[in-house]
């Protein structure tokens, strides 16, 4: 069982991404975290966008300039042991 310490870092993890994401660079984008056990590493958790017990994979999400015409896209994951941001 992971342990609720564990699930709070992540969801406060998740929380202040959302937050920095979403004062500078995004409109509304959700980040989430969800945290597990794996039988190959053990204690883990991702936090992304759209991410869920069927996917564990993060979606990408629009990013916009000052005038809020979109300017591309980003994606930002991080695995526990990794974190990992594509523009």
């Amino acid at each position: 069982m992971i342990s609720d310490a564990l699930r709070a870092q992540a969801a406060d993890f998740a929380k202040e991404i959302q937050s920095l994401l979403n004062r500078t660079i995004c409109g509304n984008v959700q980040i989430r975290a969800l945290a597990w056990r794996s039988p190959e590493v053990g204690r883990v958790f991702v936090v992304g966008h759209r991410v869920s017990k069927q996917s564990l994979v993060p979606e990408r999400f629009q990013v916009h300039t000052g005038k809020g015409r979109s300017c591309g896209w980003m994606s930002a994951s991080s695995y526990g042991w990794t974190t990992r941001v594509s523009i």
